[in-house]
Protein backbone atom coordinates (compact mmCIF):
# COMPACT_ATOMS: atom_id res chain seq x y z
CA UNK A 1 0.00 0.00 0.00
CA UNK A 2 2.71 2.55 0.60
CA UNK A 3 4.58 1.68 -2.16
CA UNK A 4 1.69 2.42 -4.22
CA UNK A 5 0.83 6.31 -2.88
CA UNK A 6 4.18 6.20 -3.37
CA UNK A 7 3.77 5.71 -6.94
CA UNK A 8 0.63 7.64 -7.36
CA UNK A 9 2.56 10.74 -5.61
CA UNK A 10 4.91 10.61 -7.92
CA UNK A 11 2.74 10.52 -10.60
CA UNK A 12 0.96 13.46 -9.74
CA UNK A 13 3.97 15.10 -8.85
CA UNK A 14 5.22 14.59 -12.50
CA UNK A 15 1.59 15.74 -13.74
CA UNK A 16 1.66 18.62 -11.96
CA UNK A 17 5.27 19.62 -13.41
CA UNK A 18 4.56 19.01 -16.95
CA UNK A 19 1.30 21.11 -17.07
CA UNK A 20 3.21 23.84 -15.54
CA UNK A 21 5.89 23.60 -17.68
CA UNK A 22 2.91 24.00 -20.62
CA UNK A 23 1.85 27.28 -18.87
CA UNK A 24 5.29 28.75 -18.25
CA UNK A 25 5.56 28.45 -22.03
CA UNK A 26 2.25 29.98 -23.16
CA UNK A 27 3.31 32.89 -20.97
CA UNK A 28 6.55 32.83 -22.72
CA UNK A 29 5.04 32.78 -25.86
CA UNK A 30 2.57 35.85 -24.74
CA UNK A 31 -0.33 33.47 -24.66
CA UNK A 32 -0.86 33.94 -21.09
CA UNK A 33 -1.19 36.61 -18.83
CA UNK A 34 -0.26 34.85 -16.01
CA UNK A 35 -1.22 31.37 -14.15
CA UNK A 36 -3.04 33.09 -11.08
CA UNK A 37 -5.29 34.36 -13.57
CA UNK A 38 -5.98 31.46 -15.55
CA UNK A 39 -6.48 29.88 -12.08
CA UNK A 40 -8.80 32.39 -10.05
CA UNK A 41 -10.26 34.39 -13.41
CA UNK A 42 -10.58 32.44 -16.33
CA UNK A 43 -11.49 29.12 -15.48
CA UNK A 44 -14.70 30.11 -14.43
CA UNK A 45 -15.49 32.65 -17.05
CA UNK A 46 -14.77 29.70 -19.46
CA UNK A 47 -17.41 27.58 -18.02
CA UNK A 48 -19.92 29.98 -18.42
CA UNK A 49 -18.97 31.34 -21.52
CA UNK A 50 -18.46 28.48 -23.24
CA UNK A 51 -22.45 27.14 -21.56
CA UNK A 52 -23.97 30.93 -23.26
CA UNK A 53 -22.00 30.53 -26.85
CA UNK A 54 -23.29 27.22 -27.36
CA UNK A 55 -26.63 28.12 -26.17
CA UNK A 56 -26.59 31.48 -29.07
CA UNK A 57 -25.30 29.00 -31.42
CA UNK A 58 -22.24 31.23 -31.42
CA UNK A 59 -19.46 28.55 -31.76
CA UNK A 60 -21.35 26.97 -35.33
CA UNK A 61 -21.35 30.63 -36.50
CA UNK A 62 -17.75 31.26 -36.02
CA UNK A 63 -16.59 27.60 -36.92
CA UNK A 64 -18.03 28.18 -40.51
CA UNK A 65 -17.27 32.01 -40.72
CA UNK A 66 -13.77 31.71 -39.54
CA UNK A 67 -12.44 28.38 -41.09
CA UNK A 68 -9.79 28.87 -43.52
CA UNK A 69 -12.26 28.22 -46.54
CA UNK A 70 -14.81 30.54 -45.84
CA UNK A 71 -15.31 33.76 -48.08
CA UNK A 72 -17.69 35.87 -48.22
CA UNK A 73 -17.76 36.33 -51.80
CA UNK A 74 -19.02 32.87 -52.14
CA UNK A 75 -22.13 33.74 -49.93
CA UNK A 76 -23.13 37.47 -51.05
CA UNK A 77 -22.52 39.22 -54.49
CA UNK A 78 -21.96 43.03 -53.54
CA UNK A 79 -21.82 46.38 -56.08
CA UNK A 80 -18.88 48.24 -56.77
CA UNK A 81 -20.33 51.27 -54.39
CA UNK A 82 -20.80 48.82 -51.68
CA UNK A 83 -19.26 50.16 -48.63
CA UNK A 84 -17.72 46.83 -46.17
CA UNK A 85 -17.03 48.30 -43.11
CA UNK A 86 -14.63 45.62 -41.72
CA UNK A 87 -14.01 46.82 -38.60
CA UNK A 88 -12.69 44.56 -35.66
CA UNK A 89 -14.41 44.41 -32.69
CA UNK A 90 -14.71 46.97 -30.02
CA UNK A 91 -12.53 49.01 -32.75
CA UNK A 92 -14.81 52.19 -33.32
CA UNK A 93 -17.03 49.91 -35.55
CA UNK A 94 -20.14 51.61 -33.89
CA UNK A 95 -19.02 55.17 -34.14
CA UNK A 96 -17.71 54.54 -37.78
CA UNK A 97 -21.09 53.08 -39.09
CA UNK A 98 -22.65 56.03 -37.45
CA UNK A 99 -20.54 58.66 -39.40
CA UNK A 100 -20.74 56.25 -42.38
CA UNK A 101 -24.08 56.38 -42.51
CA UNK A 102 -24.85 59.68 -41.69
CA UNK A 103 -22.68 61.00 -44.66
CA UNK A 104 -24.46 58.69 -47.48
CA UNK A 105 -27.55 60.17 -46.32
CA UNK A 106 -26.17 63.87 -46.43
CA UNK A 107 -26.12 64.42 -42.24
CA UNK A 108 -29.81 64.16 -42.20
CA UNK A 109 -31.24 65.76 -38.63
CA UNK A 110 -34.35 63.86 -38.87
CA UNK A 111 -32.70 60.53 -38.52
CA UNK A 112 -34.96 58.64 -35.79
CA UNK A 113 -32.57 57.33 -33.30
CA UNK A 114 -35.38 55.13 -31.88
CA UNK A 115 -34.16 53.28 -34.75
CA UNK A 116 -31.34 50.41 -34.43
CA UNK A 117 -28.52 50.84 -36.62
CA UNK A 118 -27.99 48.10 -37.54
CA UNK A 119 -31.06 48.07 -39.42
CA UNK A 120 -29.57 50.40 -41.72
CA UNK A 121 -26.29 48.93 -41.93
CA UNK A 122 -26.95 45.40 -41.32
CA UNK A 123 -24.22 42.79 -40.24
CA UNK A 124 -23.66 41.28 -43.39
CA UNK A 125 -22.31 37.72 -41.95
CA UNK A 126 -24.36 37.11 -39.61
CA UNK A 127 -27.35 38.02 -41.96
CA UNK A 128 -26.47 35.54 -44.38
CA UNK A 129 -25.91 32.37 -42.24
CA UNK A 130 -29.37 33.35 -40.45
CA UNK A 131 -28.04 34.38 -37.49
CA UNK A 132 -30.57 36.58 -37.73
CA UNK A 133 -34.08 35.98 -38.06
CA UNK A 134 -37.50 37.52 -39.72
CA UNK A 135 -39.09 36.51 -36.03
CA UNK A 136 -36.51 38.44 -33.92
CA UNK A 137 -37.74 39.37 -30.87
CA UNK A 138 -37.73 43.06 -31.60
CA UNK A 139 -38.52 42.92 -35.52
CA UNK A 140 -36.51 45.96 -37.86
CA UNK A 141 -37.98 49.04 -38.60
CA UNK A 142 -40.50 48.94 -40.84
CA UNK A 143 -39.14 52.46 -42.51
CA UNK A 144 -35.34 50.55 -43.11
CA UNK A 145 -37.16 48.70 -46.12
CA UNK A 146 -36.32 45.37 -47.22
CA UNK A 147 -32.51 46.05 -46.95
CA UNK A 148 -32.63 45.45 -42.92
CA UNK A 149 -32.79 41.49 -44.10
CA UNK A 150 -31.97 41.12 -47.39
CA UNK A 151 -28.44 41.42 -48.34
CA UNK A 152 -28.85 42.19 -52.03
CA UNK A 153 -32.14 44.95 -51.53
CA UNK A 154 -31.27 48.61 -51.75
CA UNK A 155 -30.62 50.68 -48.98
CA UNK A 156 -33.52 53.40 -48.03
CA UNK A 157 -33.11 56.90 -48.90
CA UNK A 158 -29.18 56.42 -50.66
CA UNK A 159 -27.51 55.13 -53.63
CA UNK A 160 -24.84 54.03 -50.92
CA UNK A 161 -24.81 50.73 -49.31
CA UNK A 162 -23.07 50.03 -45.95
CA UNK A 163 -22.64 46.48 -44.50
CA UNK A 164 -21.27 45.99 -40.78
CA UNK A 165 -18.64 42.82 -40.64
CA UNK A 166 -15.89 42.02 -37.88
CA UNK A 167 -14.31 39.43 -41.12
CA UNK A 168 -11.17 40.33 -42.00
CA UNK A 169 -8.94 40.87 -44.68
CA UNK A 170 -8.48 37.39 -45.39
CA UNK A 171 -12.25 36.97 -45.77
CA UNK A 172 -12.61 39.83 -47.89
CA UNK A 173 -10.39 40.62 -49.98
CA UNK A 174 -11.54 39.21 -53.16
CA UNK A 175 -14.89 41.62 -52.76
CA UNK A 176 -14.65 44.41 -55.53
CA UNK A 177 -16.37 46.99 -53.32
CA UNK A 178 -15.00 50.12 -51.29
CA UNK A 179 -13.50 48.64 -47.84
CA UNK A 180 -13.46 50.47 -44.35
CA UNK A 181 -10.87 49.17 -41.65
CA UNK A 182 -9.73 50.71 -37.80
CA UNK A 183 -7.49 49.93 -35.90
CA UNK A 184 -7.14 49.94 -32.28
CA UNK A 185 -4.66 48.81 -30.03
CA UNK A 186 -5.76 44.93 -28.87
CA UNK A 187 -5.17 45.82 -25.53
CA UNK A 188 -7.58 48.39 -25.40
CA UNK A 189 -9.61 46.56 -27.46
CA UNK A 190 -9.69 43.25 -25.14
CA UNK A 191 -10.46 45.99 -22.19
CA UNK A 192 -13.27 47.33 -24.17
CA UNK A 193 -14.38 43.67 -25.02
CA UNK A 194 -14.17 42.68 -21.41
CA UNK A 195 -16.69 45.51 -20.41
CA UNK A 196 -19.27 44.86 -22.81
CA UNK A 197 -19.20 41.02 -22.30
CA UNK A 198 -19.16 41.29 -18.48
CA UNK A 199 -22.31 43.44 -19.15
CA UNK A 200 -24.27 41.25 -20.29
CA UNK A 201 -23.79 38.69 -19.73
CA UNK A 202 -23.43 39.57 -15.78
CA UNK A 203 -20.02 38.18 -15.45
CA UNK A 204 -17.42 39.47 -12.94
CA UNK A 205 -16.28 43.09 -13.06
CA UNK A 206 -13.24 41.83 -13.47
CA UNK A 207 -11.93 42.37 -17.02
CA UNK A 208 -9.01 39.54 -16.05
CA UNK A 209 -11.05 36.47 -17.04
CA UNK A 210 -12.46 37.64 -20.68
CA UNK A 211 -9.19 39.07 -21.55
CA UNK A 212 -6.83 36.04 -20.65
CA UNK A 213 -9.47 33.62 -22.78
CA UNK A 214 -9.11 35.70 -25.73
CA UNK A 215 -6.00 35.79 -25.60
CA UNK A 216 -4.89 32.08 -24.77
CA UNK A 217 -7.44 31.63 -28.18
CA UNK A 218 -5.30 33.71 -30.25
CA UNK A 219 -7.13 36.94 -30.29
CA UNK A 220 -4.15 39.04 -30.07
CA UNK A 221 -2.40 37.26 -33.27
CA UNK A 222 -5.79 37.33 -35.30
CA UNK A 223 -5.74 41.17 -34.75
CA UNK A 224 -2.36 41.70 -35.88
CA UNK A 225 -2.30 39.70 -39.08
CA UNK A 226 -5.44 41.58 -40.15
CA UNK A 227 -3.52 44.56 -39.16
CA UNK A 228 -0.10 43.94 -41.36
CA UNK A 229 -2.59 43.14 -44.24
CA UNK A 230 -4.68 45.79 -44.16
CA UNK A 231 -1.63 47.89 -43.96
CA UNK A 232 0.00 46.43 -47.02
CA UNK A 233 -3.29 47.50 -49.00
CA UNK A 234 -3.58 50.63 -46.85
CA UNK A 235 -2.98 52.61 -50.56
CA UNK A 236 -5.52 50.53 -52.60
CA UNK A 237 -8.00 53.30 -54.38
CA UNK A 238 -10.71 51.31 -52.35
CA UNK A 239 -9.61 50.72 -49.07
CA UNK A 240 -10.00 53.43 -45.97
CA UNK A 241 -6.99 52.62 -43.53
CA UNK A 242 -7.66 53.96 -39.91
CA UNK A 243 -6.10 54.28 -36.60
CA UNK A 244 -8.45 54.62 -33.72
CA UNK A 245 -6.26 57.26 -32.32
CA UNK A 246 -6.04 59.19 -34.82
CA UNK A 247 -10.44 59.39 -35.77
CA UNK A 248 -9.99 60.74 -31.93
CA UNK A 249 -7.31 63.55 -32.71
CA UNK A 250 -8.68 64.28 -35.99
CA UNK A 251 -12.45 64.07 -36.15
CA UNK A 252 -12.71 66.33 -38.35
CA UNK A 253 -10.05 64.89 -41.08
CA UNK A 254 -11.30 61.43 -40.26
CA UNK A 255 -14.82 62.36 -41.19
CA UNK A 256 -13.27 63.85 -44.51
CA UNK A 257 -11.31 60.79 -45.76
CA UNK A 258 -14.02 58.82 -45.00
CA UNK A 259 -16.58 60.59 -47.46
CA UNK A 260 -13.63 60.44 -49.78
CA UNK A 261 -13.29 56.63 -49.45
CA UNK A 262 -17.11 55.92 -49.88
CA UNK A 263 -17.43 58.09 -52.81
CA UNK A 264 -18.49 60.85 -51.50
CA UNK A 265 -17.60 65.04 -51.58
CA UNK A 266 -16.85 66.01 -48.07
CA UNK A 267 -18.42 69.92 -48.07
CA UNK A 268 -17.80 71.94 -45.20
CA UNK A 269 -21.30 71.81 -44.06
CA UNK A 270 -21.60 68.01 -44.45
CA UNK A 271 -18.49 67.45 -42.59
CA UNK A 272 -19.33 69.64 -39.97
CA UNK A 273 -23.07 68.58 -39.75
CA UNK A 274 -21.51 64.79 -39.56
CA UNK A 275 -18.68 65.67 -37.11
CA UNK A 276 -21.23 67.17 -34.65
CA UNK A 277 -23.71 63.79 -34.80
CA UNK A 278 -20.77 61.44 -33.93
CA UNK A 279 -19.35 62.87 -31.06
CA UNK A 280 -19.06 60.83 -28.00
CA UNK A 281 -21.93 63.44 -25.93
CA UNK A 282 -24.23 63.34 -29.07
CA UNK A 283 -24.22 59.66 -29.59
CA UNK A 284 -24.42 59.22 -25.72
CA UNK A 285 -27.29 61.34 -25.12
CA UNK A 286 -30.55 60.01 -23.78
CA UNK A 287 -32.81 61.00 -26.93
CA UNK A 288 -29.66 59.46 -29.15
CA UNK A 289 -28.17 56.29 -27.69
CA UNK A 290 -30.75 53.62 -27.75
CA UNK A 291 -29.79 53.60 -31.69
CA UNK A 292 -26.18 52.44 -30.97
CA UNK A 293 -27.14 50.03 -27.81
CA UNK A 294 -27.47 46.91 -31.12
CA UNK A 295 -30.72 46.75 -28.56
CA UNK A 296 -32.04 44.35 -31.57
CA UNK A 297 -28.92 42.00 -31.22
CA UNK A 298 -28.94 42.19 -27.59
CA UNK A 299 -32.54 40.93 -27.58
CA UNK A 300 -31.54 37.64 -29.39
CA UNK A 301 -29.28 36.45 -26.74
CA UNK A 302 -29.60 33.81 -24.49
CA UNK A 303 -28.69 34.79 -21.15
CA UNK A 304 -28.33 38.41 -21.99
CA UNK A 305 -28.61 40.30 -18.15
CA UNK A 306 -29.97 43.29 -20.01
CA UNK A 307 -33.31 44.17 -19.20
CA UNK A 308 -35.32 44.15 -22.76
CA UNK A 309 -38.75 44.92 -21.19
CA UNK A 310 -37.22 49.09 -21.69
CA UNK A 311 -36.52 48.34 -25.42
CA UNK A 312 -39.33 49.42 -27.84
CA UNK A 313 -41.07 46.43 -28.91
CA UNK A 314 -40.26 47.56 -33.41
CA UNK A 315 -36.97 49.06 -33.64
CA UNK A 316 -37.73 52.75 -34.77
CA UNK A 317 -40.39 53.04 -31.67
CA UNK A 318 -40.14 54.77 -28.86
CA UNK A 319 -39.22 52.98 -25.92
CA UNK A 320 -41.71 52.64 -22.73
CA UNK A 321 -39.32 53.97 -20.24
CA UNK A 322 -35.58 55.77 -19.29
CA UNK A 323 -32.82 53.71 -20.06
CA UNK A 324 -29.19 53.95 -19.60
CA UNK A 325 -26.06 54.13 -22.44
CA UNK A 326 -24.65 50.22 -22.97
CA UNK A 327 -22.35 50.52 -25.57
CA UNK A 328 -20.93 54.89 -26.17
CA UNK A 329 -19.34 55.07 -22.89
CA UNK A 330 -20.08 58.24 -21.72
CA UNK A 331 -16.28 59.89 -21.75
CA UNK A 332 -15.43 58.19 -24.44
CA UNK A 333 -13.62 55.34 -25.37
CA UNK A 334 -10.05 56.10 -24.52
CA UNK A 335 -7.03 55.83 -27.20
CA UNK A 336 -3.94 54.37 -26.22
CA UNK A 337 -2.58 57.49 -25.39
CA UNK A 338 -4.98 58.58 -23.47
CA UNK A 339 -5.59 55.31 -21.53
CA UNK A 340 -1.50 55.63 -20.93
CA UNK A 341 -2.41 58.87 -18.11
CA UNK A 342 -5.16 56.78 -16.28
CA UNK A 343 -3.64 54.64 -12.79
CA UNK A 344 -3.23 51.05 -14.43
CA UNK A 345 -6.04 47.88 -13.57
CA UNK A 346 -4.19 44.96 -12.09
CA UNK A 347 -2.60 42.68 -14.34
CA UNK A 348 -2.81 44.75 -17.63
CA UNK A 349 1.54 45.16 -17.71
CA UNK A 350 0.71 41.00 -18.11
CA UNK A 351 -1.95 42.28 -20.76
CA UNK A 352 0.32 44.63 -22.61
CA UNK A 353 3.49 42.09 -22.64
CA UNK A 354 1.34 39.54 -24.21
CA UNK A 355 1.15 42.41 -26.62
CA UNK A 356 3.88 43.07 -27.10
CA UNK A 357 5.47 39.59 -27.61
CA UNK A 358 2.86 39.09 -30.61
CA UNK A 359 3.64 42.43 -32.21
CA UNK A 360 7.53 41.47 -32.29
CA UNK A 361 6.75 38.14 -34.11
CA UNK A 362 4.04 39.13 -36.39
CA UNK A 363 4.29 42.92 -37.40
CA UNK A 364 7.74 43.84 -36.69
CA UNK A 365 9.09 41.09 -39.22
CA UNK A 366 6.58 42.68 -41.78
CA UNK A 367 6.27 45.99 -41.78
CA UNK A 368 9.66 46.75 -39.82
CA UNK A 369 7.83 48.87 -37.00
CA UNK A 370 8.95 48.10 -33.38
CA UNK A 371 5.50 48.77 -31.95
CA UNK A 372 2.33 50.60 -33.03
CA UNK A 373 2.63 53.76 -31.91
CA UNK A 374 5.78 54.27 -34.54
CA UNK A 375 3.62 52.80 -37.83
CA UNK A 376 0.89 55.64 -36.45
CA UNK A 377 3.32 58.21 -37.10
CA UNK A 378 4.27 56.54 -40.20
CA UNK A 379 0.95 56.36 -41.59
CA UNK A 380 0.17 60.37 -40.25
CA UNK A 381 3.74 61.38 -42.60
CA UNK A 382 2.10 59.18 -45.38
CA UNK A 383 -1.11 61.00 -45.50
CA UNK A 384 0.04 64.28 -44.93
CA UNK A 385 2.71 63.98 -48.36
Amino acid sequence: MGMLRTTLLATTVVGVVAVNAKLQKKKRDGRLTSISALITHTVPTMIKMKRTLKANGVNAYRKKIFSPSFKLSDHWKCRETDVLLSIPAKAGSTWCNHMCHQLRVGGDPNTNYNQDLLDVIPWVDQNIESVCHKDDPIPADPAAGPGAYDMNADHAGTDIRCFKTHLPWSKVKDLNCRKIYIFRSTVDQLYSFARFRNNIFGLSDDPQGIINLQIMKGFIEEQLINLCEFWEHRNDEKVGFFFYDHLKEDHVGSVERLAIKMGITPTKELVDTVVKQSTVAFMSADEHHLRFDGFRQLARIKGCQIEISRFPKVSGQSPPGEWKSIKVVQNGGMSSKTSTKKSKPPGKEDVERCFQIAWDKIVLPRTGFTNYLSMQDAWKTELLQ
